[in-house]
């Protein structure tokens, strides 16, 4: 649905009419509309990955505040002081709740810096952003990106500007990208239980669909 409410209620209800026995959704930005379809077509769904707060499905998803905090942490330990979050869709409530970490986590140790940027969409716009921070006078000496796609881009903005790293800035990547063992120095990931996270919610599917309830 590329995070669009209107899009997604559209498909849901498309699957719907196929007399589909459950659904599964990774969310848009409010899936409001395309859960309340669900609900009323009588139809089991598990919300993975991005938990909704409003809602009576089940969700199956892991705890972004205290892997981002854990990931902080890590950074502060080796020494890093200034430190940018790299977040490609800031409204996510995972977005959300790993910034609030990042800051809280930040804020625990001295004379620290969290810096919070926006990716966009537009790559080559995001590739001279992140020469132009990482080259300035108060540059951080770590960046943490908010996933594949955002780690991708930055690996391309520090060779396209001859920024080395970890020698020069250290990177993060949430997810374990499929190319990361392939990068030299290899690349620092939070891993994404992702196999996990589907099993518990095709499990729990099944469950509601055979009848279960709790």
């Amino acid at each position: 649905s590329q995070y669009e409410p209107g899009t997604e209620a559209a498909r849901v209800r498309a699957l719907l009419a196929h007399r589909v026995a459950g659904v599964i959704i990774v969310p848009s930005f409010d899936p409001t509309e395309a859960l309340a379809a669900t609900q009323a077509a009588g139809v089991p769904a598990v919300i993975v990955d991005r938990p909704f707060v409003a809602g009576r499905f089940d969700q199956v998803t892991f705890d972004n505040a205290a892997a981002m905090a854990e990931a902080t942490e890590a950074l502060l330990a080796r020494g890093h002081r200034r430190i940018a979050y790299i977040a490609r869709r800031p409204q996510l409530i995972v977005t959300r709740q790993r910034i609030e970490a990042f800051r809280k986590a930040m804020a625990s140790v001295p004379e620290s810096e969290a810096i919070v940027r926006e990716s966009g969409d537009d790559e080559a716009a995001y590739i001279a952003a992140v020469a132009a921070l990482v080259a300035g006078p108060d540059a951080p000496t770590a960046l943490i990106a908010s996933n594949s796609l955002i780690a991708l881009w930055t690996v391309r903005a520090f060779r396209r500007h001859g920024i080395a790293f970890p020698d020069d800035v250290s990177l993060l990547a949430f997810d374990e990208p499929d190319w990361a063992d392939i990068v030299e120095p290899r690349l620092s990931v939070v891993r994404h239980p992702v196999r996990e996270i589907a099993r518990t919610a095709w499990r729990i599917l099944i469950d509601r669909i055979g009848g279960a309830s709790g």
